[in-house]
């Protein structure tokens, strides 16, 4: 029945539709390709195949080698493929969350000293700016690779949400900066200080 497992099986099977490939490239490939948007960690590469073969929507042969230690490389079978295209039919409407230890310290910014929360959002932008930086050259390389439409407009996708995200957080530097100049003034505590904080609750009842 399409989906019976969690996506990471059939991210996986559909990783498989492109060619045979052990536990460790299928691991590395995951990394460069759908980590992006869809984090699978070593351990549940080696999880899910186990899972998959049992299922027999993998098939697993030992490989010698050898300089290097023998590998056992999956293929996708025939029922396995199966089942991930009948997958790919069923229309989600899910709602996409992310979770962020940043934001989570932003949200409760009020108990921040200024100069924290800039360096706080510093931070947050130069990561998404690399983050784009990552996708956008991901994007060159796919750019004359055939049948890649796809791949391209989920990282297309990625490219966005980092760029917006380096657009909000310059936003935010610019207001935490003027915030801080304002509490620079003489007679004024910053906030992030107990009086600092007892002063804001004052003016946000006012």
């Amino acid at each position: 029945m399409p989906g019976s497992l969690p996506t990471t099986s059939y991210a996986i099977l559909g990783l498989l539709t492109r060619e045979p490939m052990s536990r460790y490239d299928l691991a590395q490939v995951a990394q460069r390709t759908i980590a992006h948007f869809w984090t699978i960690a070593k351990s549940q590469v080696y999880r899910e195949l186990e899972r998959l073969e049992k299922l027999g929507f993998v098939h697993g042969t030992d490989v010698r080698q050898k300089s290097l230690p023998d590998k056992r490389v999956y293929a996708l079978t025939p029922a396995g493929e199966q089942a991930f295209d009948a997958w790919l039919q069923v229309p989600d409407a899910e709602r996409t969350h992310f979770r962020s230890a940043y934001l989570v310290k932003v949200f409760f910014a009020n108990r921040m000293p200024s100069r924290t929360l800039i360096e706080l959002l510093r931070r947050y932008r130069d990561g998404n700016q690399l983050w784009r930086q990552e996708i956008e050259s991901i994007l060159a390389r796919l750019g004359g690779v055939q049948d890649a439409a796809y791949m391209r407009a989920t990282a297309l996708l990625g490219a966005r949400i980092a760029e917006a995200m380096v657009v909000w957080a310059d936003g935010e530097l610019k207001r935490a900066g003027e915030s801080e100049r304002a509490q620079r003034r003489p007679g004024r505590e910053p906030i992030g200080t107990q009086r600092g904080r007892a002063r804001k609750r004052q003016v946000g009842r006012g």
